[in-house]
């Protein structure tokens, strides 16, 4: 028989096109109770003499004085600071490697009122530092001391330019079926000068209302950071009044929008007020910035061991007086000039404060001994590695509810790459895949209740300094004058994760 005949013909690639198109949300969100007084009646709670105000920049303005929280005080606060503009950025081709193997899939269910969607940072990007009254914080200067080789890119008084772009952020997050939207409120430009007795800066909160307002037209419901590393410049040159200070801005902003808002995030005590004095129904937690530890060898005690102390010093010293009552981790008190022990006042006072667990789970490390021993290390403050060394102790803080407030995946120089190379993010599509996977085995399998995810971020931004590493679910083109917005792949990965592994109400 002879061989078969090869045969050769014109090779195009097949056009794919889909029919499936993501689901918008409702047109707006109302809540059948509210989660608080309204301003009106609430407002009696503040302190009396709190006066409102609005500034602008004006370099000038210092040459005047005007009194301790004049226009002229408010240009003192900017001296000193100058912000580069941002240069065009090159293009890169720098293509990934096709991936056609998705995870398995899963049949488990998500409960019908998990809360999902995604998050942000005031600093990171709003843009307009210096605009409509707005005081400087640590991060306007700290965030170019962090990335000095790329500051002519990471110019904050732009970032995303969501200051102004919001109408535009929130009616995308809708079109894609996105129901709930976490960002940070700006401490500084709500109170300029940070401090407790000082001017409320009008224009901020102003701008603030229209953010939530618009967030409820278009069906998302806003989740409100109070701090999000962001504090005044003056405040923080004032750590031990921090309290006092945090609490007075606590106060202008809670009794202003614990109505509107469900759900807050923040740090210290004003979640008291909040729950005893405000009456507020809303839940209210704060963040732990921790990539869980895991022993590099997973047999050895020593490394076991390393792994708990790790977590004793990053999350026991605030989860154990919180959630359980307890004291500081003896890793911690033991550790020459970490932390001095709670009294039991202190505990009292602190114990049961906060609704639910909050962390940041990007992803997992690995702890092993120091060579010359972890106690060693702990006991001698001259070790070059002290008191970031590890060892055991108890991590498990038992709350209601476990929240992860930020997870994404940060591609590597996926700024380098084309446009439609970084909105065909299948790396970061398979990360939030396996992610969500894992918290359905994590609610099923080890009975964790898991309430949350919100996944970071609502698009690229100025991750402290710099541009290029980007989690976003969208791309934001900061060179064509525009700041034009796009989808990208891993978005709408996301949400038909959850669209297929909700249960129905």
């Amino acid at each position: 028989m002879a061989p078969p005949q090869p045969t050769y013909s014109s090779f195009t690639y097949t056009q794919l096109t889909s029919d499936v198109y993501a689901t918008p949300l409702s047109t707006s969100v109302s809540f059948p109770t509210p989660f608080a007084p309204p301003f009106s009646k609430a407002s009696t709670l503040l302190p009396s003499g709190v006066t409102y105000t609005t500034y602008s920049y004006d370099p000038s303005a210092t040459i005047t004085p005007d009194g301790q929280y004049g226009q002229s005080a408010y240009a003192a606060l900017w001296k000193g600071y100058s912000f580069s503009a941002i240069p065009v950025a090159k293009a890169e081709l720098a293509l990934p490697p096709a991936l056609y193997n998705a995870p398995p899939d899963t049949s488990l269910k998500l409960p019908a009122d998990f809360l999902w969607g995604v998050s942000s940072s005031s600093w990171q990007i709003e843009g307009a530092l210096q605009l409509e009254g707005r005081g400087p914080s640590v991060l306007d200067s700290i965030g170019y001391a962090l990335a000095p080789e790329t500051a002519d890119r990471s110019d904050a008084n732009v970032a995303n330019m969501h200051y102004f772009m919001y109408e535009q952020d929130i009616a995308r997050l809708a079109a894609a079926g996105i129901p709930n939207y976490s960002f940070s409120l700006s401490w500084s430009r709500i109170v300029p000068f940070g401090v407790a007795g000082s001017p409320i800066n009008s224009q901020g909160l102003d701008h603030y209302d229209h953010l939530i307002n618009t967030c409820l037209t278009y069906g998302v419901t806003p989740i409100i950071t109070l701090n999000h590393v962001d504090a005044p410049t003056a405040v923080q040159a004032d750590l031990k009044s921090l309290p006092e200070h945090f609490l007075y801005y606590a106060k202008i902003v809670t009794t202003r929008y614990a109505d509107p808002v469900p759900y807050w995030v923040t740090f210290n005590e004003p979640n008291i007020g909040y729950k005893y004095t405000l009456g507020g129904k809303g839940q209210i937690t704060l963040k732990f910035a921790n990539n869980l530890a895991m022993p590099l060898d997973t047999q050895n005690i020593s490394h076991i061991a390393a792994a708990f102390r790790y977590q004793d010093i990053l999350l026991g010293i605030m989860s154990n007086p919180l959630f359980l009552g307890k004291q500081y981790p003896d890793a911690a008190i033991n550790t020459p000039g970490v932390i001095e022990p709670l009294t039991n006042d202190q505990l009292k006072h602190i114990h049961g404060k906060i609704d639910f667990w909050s962390f940041d789970p990007y992803t997992a490390q690995h702890s092993s001994p120091l060579p010359q021993g972890t106690e060693a290390c702990a006991s001698n403050s001259s070790d070059p590695l002290w008191p970031t060394c590890v060892t055991l102790s108890n991590n498990t803080f038992r709350p209601s509810g476990i929240l992860i407030a930020e997870y994404g995946f940060n591609t590597f120089l996926e700024s380098n790459r084309t446009l439609d190379a970084q909105r065909y993010d299948l790396e970061r599509t398979l990360y939030y895949q396996d992610f969500l996977t894992e918290t359905l085995k994590a609610i099923h399998e080890d009975g964790i209740n898991v309430i949350w995810a919100l996944a970071w971020s609502l698009a690229d931004n100025n991750e402290f300094g710099r541009y290029e590493e980007q989690y976003g679910l969208q791309t934001v083109n900061w060179t064509d004058g525009k700041f034009t917005r796009t989808y990208k792949r891993s978005l709408f990965d996301y949400v038909d994760f959850f669209r297929r592994h909700l249960q129905s109400p």
